[in-house]
Parts: structure tokens; C-alpha cells; sequence
């Protein structure tokens, strides 16, 4: 039984370990309850086989549904769903204003793309990208050897040094969660450059890293 509150603009299925089956059914029906505003599905043991019908539904231009807040934590949000993310984070009909992603499996390509499309995004004032896999041995080896970009053929940044040049260029972002990944000094010292001239982010988690 889907839980949707009185107003009738939150669906909130958080900590059920539901699997994908209702999840599956819940994207073919969603666009029928364009009201919702708000949608939570962290903590369900999602996979691929859901992740990607759910993420397709709500971020379709075709879609009625106008959300302001999804939260895919503790799910794992493999490349397909999460670059749809970030192309709908780039579109002229996202409307989101907080995403959560926490423990979600998300490294460094992944988030870089996630922080590039910030650079073009005025919704989003909340991120919470915490407890995932951003920083650490890709950040020692882009020095020497730095992942290529196959469509592009440039280097790839890593996360933190595309947070850090998001940053310096968002204006909306107030919220952001990074504790609990593997940045290391590099993405420290960008962060600090970052922080002298973001006046926006008032809030910003980097603990146990």
C-alpha cells in the first residue's frame, strides 16, 4: 500500500526493502498522480531493473509531474539512471529543489556530471551526496593518469574538483552533504578556493573524509 500523505503530494515508501517489483509497478501508474510533489524511496533494495523505469518516468519531458524533492538513497544508482538525472537536473522543466543520494554508489564520473549540469541548474538548493565512493584512488591516479571522457575525449574531472568548479559558479545551492567519501587534500584546497567565493552555501558536511 502506497503511503501518500493527507495533502496529497508525498509519496513516502523510505526503509520498506520493498524490492523492485512494487517500485516497477509504482512507475507505471506514477504519471497518473501528477499532484506529487515529493518522493521518497530510499532504503528499498532497488535495482537497475527499477531504478531505471522510476528515473525514466518522473524525469520524462512528457511528464505531468512537477517533483520538488526524490530521494534515492541506499539504493544503487548504477550510470543509465543517474546520467537521466543529470540531464533532467539540466532541463528547462526540473523543478527540483532537494535530491538525496546518499550511499547510492555513485564515484566520481558519476558525480562530476552530476555537479557539471549544476553549473546550468537555479532549482536545486539542497544535495545530499553522502556515504558514497567520490574521491579516494581516482583522485590520486587523475594526476598521473586521468580517466578520457569516450564521447568527449578530454579528461574526466573528479568529483571534487567538479564540485568545486560547480560551486564557483551556482548561485542556488544552499545544502550539501559530502561526509563520509574519500576526498583527499587536493579536494580540500579546491574547496577552500570554492568557499571564499560562494556566498550562497550556507551549509556544507565534509566530515570523515
Amino acid at each position: 500500500k502506497l503511503l501518500v500523505h493527507d495533502v496529497n503530494d508525498t509519496i513516502d515508501l523510505s526503509g520498506r526493502s520493498l524490492g523492485d517489483d512494487p517500485i516497477k509497478i509504482l512507475a507505471a501508474i506514477i504519471d497518473e498522480i501528477p499532484i506529487v510533489r515529493h518522493l521518497n524511496l530510499a532504503s528499498n533494495r532497488l535495482t537497475d531493473e527499477s531504478i531505471n523505469k522510476i528515473v525514466n518516468e518522473i524525469t520524462s519531458p512528457d511528464s505531468p509531474m512537477q517533483l520538488l524533492s526524490l530521494d534515492l538513497s541506499n539504493n544503487d544508482i548504477d550510470e543509465i539512471p543517474a546520467l537521466a538525472l543529470v540531464k533532467f537536473l539540466h532541463s528547462k522543466h526540473c523543478v527540483l529543489t532537494s535530491l538525496a543520494l546518499e550511499q547510492a554508489d555513485l564515484d566520481d564520473y558519476e558525480t562530476a556530471a552530476f555537479f557539471e549540469s549544476l553549473q546550468y541548474n537555479n532549482t536545486i538548493t539542497s544535495l545530499n551526496f553522502s556515504n558514497n565512493v567520490i574521491g579516494g584512488v581516482r583522485e590520486i591516479l587523475h594526476k598521473t593518469a586521468p580517466m578520457i571522457d569516450p564521447q568527449t575525449h578530454k579528461p574526466i574531472q573528479t568529483g571534487g574538483s567538479a564540485i568545486a568548479s560547480a560551486l564557483l559558479i551556482n548561485r542556488t545551492l544552499t545544502y550539501l552533504d559530502l561526509s563520509w567519501n574519500q576526498f583527499g587534500e587536493e579536494s580540500g584546497r579546491l574547496f577552500g578556493t570554492m568557499l571564499a567565493n560562494n556566498k550562497t552555501l550556507t551549509h556544507l558536511n565534509l566530515g570523515y573524509n
